[in-house]
């Protein structure tokens, strides 16, 4: 068999193994966390995907939350033009509904289930030295690391690269005892956009503990009204700012938040990220070459509702070229 190594057990590193050992390949996949680590750790994004990222999940039979999940069924947005001032709301079904698992969740149950299949998981962080030896040892290595330093391995793409910073400034909670929108004759996805500050995301959500629940992504433009989520220490403080921002910028959502709380207390986080495109191959210092994927080579900002969507559908991609190579 064909030995591959995959640096990194998220959306794109273990989809891509669990397609290769579908085929017959003999797939190690290296991560810097156990899936206890990932389950009891901080709460990552809300990973809203649609229906054509999920059918290659579906077709590797890795689903396994679609009969307990709340789908998210369409879509709500409102437009302000600046804050408080609401000027246009539209919304819409999908034609197909899709989903957001909690990755802590998500990924922990499938690196027990790629062991299960015969793939070999090893638990160890992957420097540059320990990548120079994984390049020898397998015939290939993919790094699915994402926002990794090891990352940084693969060039910039100047061409491709709109941005040299941060557009966004970012805050993010998962929360249960959300009011649902009555108003709105779906479960929805709900977007509020303030033109002049940023963007406020509600997305259906399935919890770790919890199950059905809301992720709620907070995109302050930088200097902006909405910028205060960069100093927050702790959750009750994120949630504290988080009621400030939605009375200030979108107060009529403020009752369906007045009663939220955290899932958990890792249920929250902050950042920023700057989107940008890197050449997919990377080249090491003895001159063996290794491969990027996901958010390796392609950041998004996550405006784009992109992340998880692309990583799936560049696995699946990659999976289809690599078999494809060896008839």
């Amino acid at each position: 068999m064909r030995s591959i190594g995959i640096v990194g057990a998220g959306q794109a590193g273990l989809q891509l193994g669990f397609g290769l050992l579908q085929w017959g390949y003999d797939v190690t996949v290296y991560s810097d966390r156990t899936p206890e680590e990932w389950f009891n750790g901080r709460v990552t994004g809300s990973t809203f995907m649609f229906d054509r990222a999920l059918s290659y999940e579906r077709a590797l039979g890795l689903n396994f939350w679609d009969k307990e999940v709340q789908w998210g069924e369409g879509i709500h947005l409102d437009f302000s033009p600046t804050p408080r001032h609401r000027m246009l709301s539209v919304e819409g079904r999908f034609a197909v509904h899709g989903q957001a698992i909690d990755q802590r969740l998500k990924f922990a149950q499938w690196m027990r289930e790629f062991e299960r299949r015969g793939g070999k998981l090893v638990i160890q962080p992957v420097d540059l030295d320990l990548l120079e030896d994984l390049a020898a040892r397998h015939e290939l290595v993919v790094v699915a690391a994402g926002k990794g330093e090891i990352s940084r391995l693969f060039d910039r793409d100047p061409r491709r690269s709109v941005h040299s910073e941060p557009q966004r400034h970012l805050g993010i909670v998962t929360v249960k005892g959300l009011e649902p929108w009555t108003e709105v004759p779906f479960h929805t996805v709900k977007f509020s956009f303030t033109g002049s500050d940023g963007e406020i995301f509600w997305i259906p959500f399935h919890d770790k503990t919890v199950g059905s629940s809301y992720s709620v992504l907070f995109e302050a433009r930088i200097g902006g009204c909405m910028d205060r989520f960069m100093g927050v220490q702790d959750g009750e403080e994120m949630m504290r700012v988080a009621r400030q921002v939605i009375a200030e910028v979108a107060p009529w959502e403020l009752p369906h938040f007045a009663h939220a709380e955290l899932t958990d207390p890792l249920g929250w986080a902050k950042g920023a990220i700057t989107p940008e495109v890197r050449r997919p191959v990377g080249c090491l210092p003895s001159g063996r070459i290794v491969m990027g994927i996901g958010d390796t080579v392609v950041l998004n900002d996550p405006i784009a509702g992109q992340g998880s969507n692309a990583a799936s559908k560049a696995a699946h991609f990659v999976t289809q070229r690599i078999v494809e190579r060896e008839r």
